[in-house]
């Protein structure tokens, strides 16, 4: 009998420990992540003092010195995006693992309680056998009898708590392992992006290595360079109207236009719209029409898919028209454009979701500046060709904004 007592004092003793040292457990990873928040917030404040050079940099682009000046603005840059995306991943795997905890104190909250369900549904069984008048008539006083009463009441009554607190815990537990599981998907799309800004980084560094040495480092070269890129880019633009002009007048099978029924791929500043170029801006006799719209926030920022859909075509077409770009088809009768971008994520063949990183923000292909390039073309008319310069992606173009959220 002493020894029983001993280990159920025991029990009782180390009950409040467990609770306290795993309350102790759960604030240290709330501290590392309250730290890891601070720490984003001061590299954010130090990245803005880089991206105002970058907008600088990029009014000078026009020259040799400025095009170094501003290729070298966007490696600090990258650099900077690339400490804050490793605090964040830092915060995020704190995160996940103060989720780890609190499920597992979920779960084995759950299964005390079920527990105790199940011996108070094991004593009403067993007084329910002996019946009413039996307890009656066993009992010695009738006093007795109503204690007991009282005790299957009051049984009963915490019985149904537990039913109730049970239904609330098990909705708790679903709602901690679908936070945990978009902490996961968060921190999978980090590690992406992480070693896609590397890549970015050392393409930046190369691009400026093969610059020099092109140039010669010589303005003269550069400026000749650039003259006969332009000649070549109103070439392509010119055929690119011709195609598409005719492509637009074969448009079918598209939905409605229905603000919100796509997503934004960026959200920025819109710098040039759809339409007649005469109207949209940037007017000269090749180009003629802009067949989707210009978007511009930063330099390697994220681009995100508009709707679920599957990897259409990818391209590569350098300095001339639309750089590095993605083609999306939807099941809606859609597919979308991503073009000029700075680096790819996705793959052709692969399945989408809607919000997920494709790509960054850059300057490839037929560009004044880094911006996004997003068309929404019918399905039925896209297409893609293979010109001297890459892949060329065509289609009837519709005007996005007709399924943007305004």
């Amino acid at each position: 009998m002493k020894k029983c007592f001993l280990i159920i004092f025991a029990i009782l003793l180390l009950a409040p420990v467990r609770i306290i040292f795993s309350q102790i457990g759960n604030d240290v990873l709330i501290e590392q992540i309250r730290t890891k928040e601070e720490e984003i917030k001061r590299l954010e404040a130090e990245l803005n003092k880089y991206k105002d050079a970058l907008t600088e940099k990029q009014a000078r682009s026009k020259t040799l010195s400025g095009q170094v000046a501003l290729l070298e603005a966007q490696i600090t840059k990258l650099k900077g995006d690339l400490k804050i995306t490793q605090a964040k991943i830092s915060k995020t795997e704190s995160n996940i693992r103060l989720y780890s905890r609190k499920i597992a104190e979920k779960g084995k909250k759950i299964a005390e309680r079920q527990e105790a369900i199940s011996k108070s549904l094991r004593f009403l069984a067993y007084f329910d056998n002996f019946g009413f008048f039996s307890v009656l008539l066993q009992s010695k006083k009738l006093s007795d009898f109503f204690s007991q009463s009282e005790y299957i009441i009051n049984l009963e009554s915490g019985l149904y708590a537990n039913f109730k607190a049970l239904s609330k815990d098990k909705k708790e537990l679903e709602e901690l392992l679908s936070g945990q599981k978009e902490l996961k998907n968060e921190l999978t799309d980090l590690k992406k992006e992480i070693r896609a800004k590397n890549a970015l980084v050392q393409s930046q560094k190369e691009e400026k290595n093969s610059l020099l040495k092109e140039t010669k480092n010589q303005e003269s070269e550069y400026q000749k360079i650039i003259s006969k890129i332009q000649i070549r880019q109103a070439e392509i633009q010119k055929e690119i109207f011709e195609l598409e002009d005719k492509l637009r007048g074969k448009v079918g099978g598209v939905p409605p236009p229905g603000p919100g029924m796509l997503a934004w791929p960026l959200v920025g500043r819109i710098t040039q719209g759809y339409g007649p170029t005469s109207v949209t801006g940037f007017y000269n006799d090749a180009y003629k029409f802009h067949n989707g719209i210009d978007i511009t926030l930063e330099y390697g920022a994220p681009i995100r898919a508009s709707l679920d859909g599957i990897v259409a075509a990818s391209g590569e077409n350098g300095r001339y028209a639309y750089g590095s770009w993605l083609a999306i088809r939807h099941n809606n009768g859609l597919t979308t454009i991503y073009a000029h971008l700075s680096s790819k994520v996705a793959s052709v063949g692969q399945n989408l979701r809607q919000n997920q990183i494709i790509g960054y923000e850059g300057s490839t292909g037929f560009v004044t500046g880094p911006h996004l390039h997003f068309t929404v073309y019918s399905t039925n008319t896209f297409r893609t060709e293979n010109r001297w310069f890459g892949l060329l992606p065509l289609g009837g173009s519709v005007n996005p904004l007709d399924y943007l959220l305004r």
